[in-house]
C-alpha cells in the first residue's frame, strides 16, 4: 500500500495518504515493465524530491533502489515571529526512510524514520508603534562617522555602529567615541569578506579579532553581529543563513534590516531620502541600513538630518537595537 500519517484534531482521528519516491518507483518499474514511451508528473511543486532520482535515469534507478533511502531537504526557510533580529531555531535536516525490495522488485514496508526538515529562523525585536533604529556599517571612517556623530549628539539620538575591524583599528579614538556617546558597536567582521564564501576558521578569525579590538578600545564586547553583503532580514538560502549560523555558534545575535537605501551606490541625497523613508512609512521595516564607510559617504552625511526630521515629523522616535531586545546596552 501507499504510505500514509495519521494526526488528531481534537478527538477527531485523521489518515492521509500520499505519494513520494518509492511509490513513484513502482509506478515507473510498471510503466517500464509495459514497454511505456514516457512518463508524466503532476503537479509540480509538491512533490517528493528523490522522485528526480527515479526520472532522471529509470534503467539506473531500477538497479540502485538504495539512492532513495536519504531524502534530502529542500534549500528553503521558514520564518516565526516578527522583526529584524534572527535566530535560527532549527538547522536543515535531511530525512531518511526505511523500505524492502520485494522478489518481483517492488518496495514495500516503507517507514520514515525521519523527515526533511528546512531551516527555521525565530523573528524578534518588532518595535512598538512607530519607532526606528539607525544602523551604519563599514565605519568607522575618520572623516564620515565623526560628521555622523555630530549629527546623532545634536538630534539626541543613539544608533548602531557595525564596526570593520581593520577601521577600528586605524581609528580607535572615533570608536571610543562611539561607545562613550551611548552608540552600540556590533561586530562587522575584519575585512569585509563574504561570510559564506570563507571558511569557518577564516570566520572565526574575521570576528575574533574584532571583538579583541572592540574590547580594547571600549573596555566591553558586543554580541551584535551583522554580515557583510547578507544584512536582508529575508534570508531564503543556506548561502545567507550560513553567516547567520556561524556567528550564533560564536554567540552573537543577528541583527539584519529591511530597509536598505543602498546608500553605498552613492544615489542623490534627495533619491536617499526618498529610499529610506518610503519603506518605514509602508510598514516594511524599522532598522535602517547605512554607510559611515567604504567610500564618498557625501550624500549619507547629507541626508540623514533630513531623514531624520521627516520620521519625527511623521511622529516616528529613534530607538536602540538594546531597546528592541529589552535589555540594556551593557548587556549586549
Amino acid at each position: 500500500g501507499n504510505p500514509y500519517f495519521r494526526y488528531k484534531t481534537g478527538e477527531k482521528e485523521h489518515t492521509a495518504w500520499f505519494l513520494d519516491g518509492v511509490t513513484l518507483y513502482n509506478q515507473v518499474k510498471i510503466a517500464m515493465d509495459n514497454n511505456a514511451k514516457g512518463f508524466a508528473l503532476w503537479r509540480l511543486g509538491a512533490e517528493d524530491p528523490t522522485i528526480w532520482k527515479v526520472l532522471k535515469n529509470p534503467i539506473e534507478a531500477q538497479k540502485n533502489p538504495d539512492v532513495l533511502h536519504k531524502i534530502t531537504s529542500l534549500d528553503e526557510v521558514n520564518y516565526a515571529g516578527h522583526g529584524e533580529i534572527l535566530q535560527i531555531e532549527n538547522e536543515r535536516q535531511n530525512g531518511l526512510r526505511d523500505f524492502k525490495v520485494g522478489k518481483d522488485g517492488y518496495l514495500t514496508d516503507e517507514v520514515y524514520q525521519s523527515l526533511p526538515s528546512a531551516y527555521e529562523v525565530q523573528r524578534s525585536g518588532k518595535p512598538n508603534g512607530k519607532q526606528v533604529v539607525l544602523t551604519f556599517d563599514d565605519g568607522p571612517d575618520p572623516k564620515y562617522t565623526p560628521e555622523i556623530l555630530d549629527i546623532l549628539k545634536e538630534n539626541k539620538i543613539k544608533a548602531a555602529f557595525f564596526v570593520l575591524g581593520e577601521n577600528a583599528q586605524l581609528s580607535p579614538s572615533i570608536v571610543k567615541r562611539i561607545y562613550d556617546e551611548g552608540h552600540e558597536i556590533g561586530n562587522h567582521t575584519f575585512k569585509h569578506p563574504n561570510v559564506a564564501d570563507a571558511s569557518l576558521l577564516r570566520t572565526k578569525l574575521e570576528l575574533n579579532t574584532t571583538q579583541r579590538l572592540i574590547q580594547e578600545i571600549t573596555g566591553h564586547s558586543t554580541v551584535l553581529f551583522r554580515p557583510p553583503y547578507e544584512a536582508d532580514a529575508n534570508p531564503d538560502s543556506s548561502n545567507e543563513i550560513l553567516p547567520i549560523l556561524r556567528a550564533q555558534n560564536m554567540n552573537y545575535t543577528m541583527v539584519a534590516e529591511k530597509v536598505d537605501p543602498e546608500d553605498w551606490a552613492t544615489p542623490s541625497t534627495n533619491e536617499l531620502v526618498k529610499r529610506a523613508l518610503n519603506p518605514v512609512y509602508k510598514g516594511e521595516g524599522n532598522i535602517i541600513l547605512l554607510h559611515d564607510a567604504g567610500g564618498n559617504r557625501t550624500h549619507t552625511v547629507e541626508a540623514l538630518p533630513i531623514i531624520i526630521k521627516e520620521l519625527k515629523k511623521h511622529g516616528y522616535s529613534f530607538v536602540t537595537i538594546s531597546d528592541l531586545m529589552n535589555k540594556e546596552r551593557d548587556e549586549i
